[in-house]
Protein backbone atom coordinates (compact mmCIF):
# COMPACT_ATOMS: atom_id res chain seq x y z
CA UNK A 1 0.00 0.00 0.00
CA UNK A 2 1.57 2.90 -1.08
CA UNK A 3 1.02 6.58 0.46
CA UNK A 4 -1.03 9.01 -1.86
CA UNK A 5 1.08 12.56 -2.28
CA UNK A 6 0.06 15.76 -3.61
CA UNK A 7 2.17 17.45 -6.18
CA UNK A 8 2.47 21.00 -5.53
CA UNK A 9 4.81 23.07 -7.71
CA UNK A 10 7.41 24.96 -5.52
CA UNK A 11 6.68 28.66 -7.15
CA UNK A 12 2.96 28.40 -5.87
CA UNK A 13 4.41 27.72 -2.47
CA UNK A 14 7.28 30.34 -2.51
CA UNK A 15 4.83 33.59 -2.63
CA UNK A 16 3.49 32.40 0.80
CA UNK A 17 6.96 31.69 2.08
CA UNK A 18 8.99 34.74 1.08
CA UNK A 19 8.07 37.25 4.12
CA UNK A 20 8.95 33.92 6.09
CA UNK A 21 12.22 33.15 4.33
CA UNK A 22 13.47 36.97 3.62
CA UNK A 23 14.54 37.51 6.63
CA UNK A 24 17.05 34.64 6.82
CA UNK A 25 18.23 35.03 3.23
CA UNK A 26 18.97 38.72 4.09
CA UNK A 27 21.28 37.54 7.39
CA UNK A 28 22.94 34.88 5.58
CA UNK A 29 24.12 37.75 2.62
CA UNK A 30 24.68 40.40 5.42
CA UNK A 31 27.40 37.73 7.39
CA UNK A 32 28.77 36.75 3.28
CA UNK A 33 29.52 39.97 2.89
CA UNK A 34 30.71 40.85 6.28
CA UNK A 35 33.19 37.96 6.45
CA UNK A 36 34.71 39.00 2.75
CA UNK A 37 35.19 42.70 3.38
CA UNK A 38 38.92 42.77 3.65
CA UNK A 39 40.55 44.93 6.72
CA UNK A 40 42.42 47.34 5.22
CA UNK A 41 45.86 48.23 6.68
CA UNK A 42 48.19 51.19 6.87
CA UNK A 43 51.14 52.70 7.79
CA UNK A 44 52.10 54.16 10.96
CA UNK A 45 51.93 57.80 9.82
CA UNK A 46 48.35 56.95 7.69
CA UNK A 47 47.39 55.27 10.97
CA UNK A 48 48.13 58.31 13.16
CA UNK A 49 46.60 60.76 10.52
CA UNK A 50 43.49 58.67 11.58
CA UNK A 51 44.09 58.85 15.16
CA UNK A 52 44.95 62.20 15.09
CA UNK A 53 47.92 62.12 16.54
CA UNK A 54 52.16 62.25 16.05
CA UNK A 55 53.64 59.30 14.29
CA UNK A 56 55.59 59.44 17.07
CA UNK A 57 52.96 58.54 19.39
CA UNK A 58 51.79 55.34 17.13
CA UNK A 59 55.28 53.82 17.24
CA UNK A 60 55.38 54.36 20.75
CA UNK A 61 51.89 52.59 21.54
CA UNK A 62 53.32 49.84 19.22
CA UNK A 63 56.14 49.36 21.31
CA UNK A 64 54.37 48.64 24.08
CA UNK A 65 54.80 45.47 25.74
CA UNK A 66 52.59 42.52 24.54
CA UNK A 67 49.18 41.96 26.56
CA UNK A 68 49.77 45.41 27.28
CA UNK A 69 46.21 46.73 27.17
CA UNK A 70 47.19 50.04 25.30
CA UNK A 71 49.42 48.10 22.43
CA UNK A 72 48.77 48.49 18.50
CA UNK A 73 49.27 45.38 17.06
CA UNK A 74 50.90 45.72 13.80
CA UNK A 75 51.54 43.00 10.66
CA UNK A 76 55.11 42.44 9.49
CA UNK A 77 54.59 43.14 5.68
CA UNK A 78 58.73 42.94 5.68
CA UNK A 79 61.58 42.68 7.91
CA UNK A 80 62.24 46.20 8.13
CA UNK A 81 60.65 48.84 10.48
CA UNK A 82 58.69 50.82 7.76
CA UNK A 83 56.66 47.27 6.94
CA UNK A 84 54.83 47.66 10.47
CA UNK A 85 51.19 48.11 9.08
CA UNK A 86 47.89 48.21 11.35
CA UNK A 87 44.73 47.09 10.64
CA UNK A 88 41.47 49.37 10.72
CA UNK A 89 40.39 47.04 12.62
CA UNK A 90 42.67 47.24 15.00
CA UNK A 91 42.53 51.23 15.12
CA UNK A 92 39.21 50.74 15.87
CA UNK A 93 39.13 48.51 18.97
CA UNK A 94 42.50 50.87 20.03
CA UNK A 95 40.18 53.57 19.97
CA UNK A 96 37.16 51.75 21.71
CA UNK A 97 39.49 50.48 24.00
CA UNK A 98 41.16 54.16 25.03
CA UNK A 99 37.48 55.74 24.74
CA UNK A 100 36.68 53.41 27.68
CA UNK A 101 39.61 54.01 29.59
CA UNK A 102 39.21 57.93 29.26
CA UNK A 103 35.59 57.24 30.63
CA UNK A 104 36.38 55.42 33.60
CA UNK A 105 38.75 57.83 34.78
CA UNK A 106 36.54 60.61 33.77
CA UNK A 107 33.85 58.66 36.10
CA UNK A 108 36.07 58.39 38.95
CA UNK A 109 35.45 60.87 41.71
CA UNK A 110 38.29 62.80 42.18
CA UNK A 111 39.83 62.91 46.27
CA UNK A 112 39.39 66.14 47.70
CA UNK A 113 42.43 68.08 48.91
CA UNK A 114 41.90 68.97 52.38
CA UNK A 115 40.85 72.32 53.22
CA UNK A 116 43.53 74.82 54.56
CA UNK A 117 43.94 75.99 57.89
CA UNK A 118 43.74 79.16 58.90
CA UNK A 119 46.09 80.03 61.39
CA UNK A 120 45.03 82.22 64.33
CA UNK A 121 47.95 83.25 65.32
Amino acid sequence: MSTPTIAIPVEALLPAAMPLLQPLIEAAARQLVGDNVADPQYSVPRAAEYLDVAPATVRAYTGLPEGHPRRLRTVSTSEHERGQRIRLSELRDWQARNDADALKAAAMPQPKRPARRRGHA
